[in-house]
């Protein structure tokens, strides 16, 4: 593999990401491609529409588009609901990747009452992308003299819970590991950890601002982020590239996210040089 193939592999926008995910029957292997037009458009539109939306559904709605294939056949709702949920956060992450390039940094804020600040932090997506998928298959424990057995969550898992109205763990822990008494709910917490490394990604920094220390998960803020880069942009990049090249809405909705951004560079850096010309002679004063 040449080294550009390398960096496009992991970081560069534009090409599809293989990943090896979890799922019901076992590992398969799990294909992203870059989300195109017509994706964005209709997700920020169900978006728009179910703003009451669990985080749960709208990364089912995200892997539905980006996700195209599982074990070289294409996925079903089900297939992708079914799997762990590290498995579903690095499958977004994935698709953020994929269609935009790999982020070299993440916007948190503060949540320090009397700071709030808004703050870059770096970010590397390699460890995420390329950590073991978890493993589904249940593991036995025991505890008060008793055999139990417990399995990771899955997506389907959560969207349970979000039906009921439901989100706490011991909800959770009905589902996942029936018959397991309250108490043992470490011990389950750990095996889950041991399952599903990436089950529930922590971001830790301090803020440069008041020092404060910064935890967030980052599997919602992964979603936020996919969400602003089609914050009332996407018409409008459209619209401009329309006018610009006269391309019809049919090449557009087909057109991946990344390549449409290459070209709106290319006019907004022909805007920028124009705006720093020198006006002609007869112009100036």
């Amino acid at each position: 593999m040449s080294r550009l193939d390398a960096w496009d592999s992991r970081g560069a926008a534009g090409r599809p990401l293989v990943l090896k995910v979890a799922g019901p029957a076992g590992v398969v292997t799990a294909q992203v491609s870059p989300l195109r037009g017509e994706d964005e458009l209709r997700a920020r539109s169900f978006f728009d529409r179910r703003a009451d939306l669990p985080s749960v559904l709208r990364e089912s709605v995200l892997l539905e588009l980006a996700v195209t294939g599982l074990n070289g056949a294409p996925p079903t709702a089900q297939a992708l609901d079914g799997l762990a949920l590290g498995d579903r956060s690095r499958l977004v992450l994935a698709t953020l990747c994929a269609s935009y390039g790999a982020p070299e940094e993440l916007l948190m804020q503060c949540r320090e009452a009397s700071c709030g600040a808004w703050i870059s932090l770096p970010f590397d997506p390699a460890p995420i992308l390329d950590a073991a998928p978890a493993r589904i298959a249940p593991l036995r424990f025991e505890t008060g003299g008793a055999s139990f057995a417990v399995r990771a969550p899955t997506g389907t898992d959560m969207i349970t819970l979000a039906d009921r109205g439901a989100n706490s763990v011991a909800q959770l822990l009905e589902i996942c590991a029936p018959g397991v008494p309250a108490a043992a709910l470490p011990q389950v917490e750990a095996l889950w950890a041991s399952g599903d490394a990436c089950a529930e990604l922590i971001y830790a920094a301090d803020c440069p601002s008041c020092g404060a220390g910064l935890g967030t998960r980052l599997d919602p803020l992964l979603l936020v982020e996919l969400a602003m880069q089609a914050e009332g942009g996407v018409a409008a990049e459209f619209d401009l590239l329309a006018r610009s090249y006269g391309w019809s809405d049919a090449i557009l909705s087909q057109m991946p996210a990344w390549r449409r951004r290459v070209y709106i560079q290319t006019i907004r850096a022909a805007e920028d040089a124009r705006a720093d010309a020198p006006l002609p002679r007869r112009m100036q004063a």
